[in-house]
């Protein structure tokens, strides 16, 4: 934090700093540095030791760290020999600090990992987050004037007094449930971009990048490092393709601190004999538990969920991920589930229709389309879904965020017109690929962080760190039948009937939770107001279950912010 642009007492940045105790429980620690602050709270996974403590200096450099380095090993061993570097840990914090040092940003490219760090020396600071968004990182500038950087919204929002709307960032949540970087729910705080890489000299920004420019690696991301961990952990055991295909990986392994977990939600009903053969299989014991029916409590969702995140989150499954994190038992750190599949196998149920689509735009002509779609006129879902199918860009925005209609999504002050057209089979799944990858990292990976974070646990994605688990070119066949090539590697081990059972979604169901979402909209529909939005009942009548979510996550945020003045 710097205090130069902005004099915040050292109360108000302890308290602030406090807010995020849960991420690191094992030490904290909060530095004054001339005219700033450096503050970092430990969860010790690699190196437990006191001597990796952060923040961590060397010669006259510091940096605070969070998050892992899978091949640290690797590029510990890259420093050695290319640098002479000397360590005195065997942490990744002392790797990624050094490796700044000797080579500056260029090392970043090197990492395969989940982070977010700020490296300082004399002349420069440094703030950078993963390529996926895994670890969240927030900041508020006055210019382009650095003020300070948090890893939870909470930290800068205390601080900040600047507490006006982001109306964009709220749109992102209607949208798509979460807001999407590098907005937030407030115009002074915004979010670093996954991937994004800043430089900062005297205070202000002088350079900004990003590592989906950048192919150097000094070796293929391997899944092996990700379950390379010495402190108790848990795996998730969803009974679904991706965590069963992850135990195959979990055999190889000698994880003696391995425990094996899963949450049974009321909707699915043969739980208990999928696990049974989940154990049976991989001669596991799987300890089941029971969803909280509490959970299903309107109320409790939207204050819980708004305490965790501090912002509205549209996503009524983060209960659930709460839910599961919370039976984790205390002496276990590490937590390890099937997250990145969907996205990197292109395995979500609309895939049928990018399948589709990418035929389409592969056989006719593009001016044809643009002549029927002319011709689809009337507002109703069929014909949504037609231009969709025929490659118009905005409807299949509006199709893929779960709309069924432009103007259920006008309503919503969401821009549903454009002419755009897709012009063939490898836009087409460049466009989902695009859209999943920003859906998953502003809205499942946020989701991933705080449900687990809130509990001090540390969750890893292994899907996201192997590069042949992803289909960079999918074939027509791989795009109709999500994750077939996973399902096809478990078949021989766990039968047809398992492999292509119906999916179970994380999201909450209940007979009652709509009519409450409908009855909550309506009753407090007047906070919209200042979004120049007039919904009555037949209006949200029109949305969908996860829609109403959506607008009651907003509308619960602006009453707690009137309520606050």
């Amino acid at each position: 934090m710097n205090n130069t642009n902005c004099e915040f007492e050292y109360d108000q940045i302890e308290d602030a700093f406090l807010k995020i105790k849960h991420r690191g429980p094992d030490n904290q620690c909060l530095l004054k540095l001339d005219n700033e602050y450096l503050g970092h709270t430990r969860l010790s996974i690699v190196d437990t030791q006191k001597r990796s403590n952060q923040p961590f200096r060397f010669s006259d450099v510091i940096c605070t760290f969070n998050g892992e380095i899978y091949n640290y090993i690797h590029l510990r061993k890259f420093l050695i020999d290319e640098f002479n570097a000397k360590f005195l840990t065997e942490g990744d914090t002392e790797v990624l600090i050094q490796g700044l040092f000797y080579m500056g940003t260029e090392f970043i490219s090197l990492i395969d990992g989940m982070y977010a760090f700020i490296y300082r020396d004399k002349n420069k600071i440094i703030v950078a987050r993963d390529l996926y968004g895994q670890k969240p990182l927030f900041y508020c500038q006055n210019g382009k004037a650095l003020l300070a950087i948090a890893s939870e919204l909470q930290v800068l929002s205390c601080l900040i007094s600047d507490k006006s709307i982001c109306f964009d960032g709220l749109k992102d949540v209607l949208r798509c449930g979460a807001t999407v970087a590098p907005n937030t729910c407030y115009n002074s705080i915004k979010q670093l971009l996954p991937g994004e890489v800043r430089t900062y000299e005297s205070g202000e920004l002088v350079f900004s990048s990003n590592l989906n420019n950048c192919a150097k690696k000094v070796i293929p991301k391997q899944i092996e490092n990700v379950f390379d961990v010495n402190v108790p952990s848990v795996f998730f055991v969803s009974c679904g393709v991706d965590s069963t295909f992850l135990l195959n990986w979990t055999n190889k392994f000698n994880l003696e601190q391995l425990r094996f977990l899963a949450l049974k939600t009321p909707s699915d009903q043969n739980f208990e004999a999928l696990a049974k053969k989940v154990e049976d299989k991989f001669k596991i014991q799987v300890q089941i538990k029971e969803f909280d029916a509490k959970n299903n409590d309107l109320p409790f969702m939207l204050s819980e969920t708004l305490r965790i995140q501090g912002e509205p989150f549209g996503d009524s499954s983060f209960i659930n991920s709460v839910a599961l994190f919370s039976n984790v038992e205390q002496e276990f750190k590490v937590c390890f589930g099937g997250d990145g599949a969907d996205e990197l196998q292109l395995g979500y149920k609309p895939s049928i229709i990018i399948a589709i689509t990418a035929i389409v735009t592969s056989i006719f002509f593009l001016r044809l389309r643009k002549n029927i779609i002319k011709f689809l006129v009337t507002d109703s879902y069929k014909n949504l879904l037609l231009r969709a199918i025929l490659g118009s860009i905005n409807d299949l925005n509006i199709f893929l965020s779960g709309y069924k209609s432009i103007s259920s999504y006008n309503k919503l002050g969401l821009d549903g017109t454009g002419e755009e057209i897709l012009s063939s089979k490898s836009d087409t799944v460049a466009f989902y690929k695009t859209f999943l990858m920003r859906r998953m990292s502003n809205v499942f990976l946020r989701k991933l962080d705080r449900a687990s974070m809130i509990f001090s646990k540390e969750a890893r994605s292994p899907f996201l760190h192997n590069d042949s688990l992803e289909i960079s070119n999918p074939s027509l066949f791989q795009l109709a039948i999500p994750k077939i090539n996973l399902k096809l590697s478990l078949i021989s081990k766990m039968g047809i009937f398992f492999v292509f059972r119906k999916k179970i979604g994380f999201e909450l169901k209940s007979d009652n939770l709509r009519d409450s979402l409908e009855t909550y909209c309506y009753n407090h529909r007047k906070s919209l107001s200042i979004l120049g939005l007039n919904l009555d009942a037949a209006n949200l009548a029109d949305y969908r279950t996860n829609n109403l979510f959506r607008i009651a996550s907003v509308i619960h945020f602006l009453r707690k912010l009137e309520d606050a003045k």
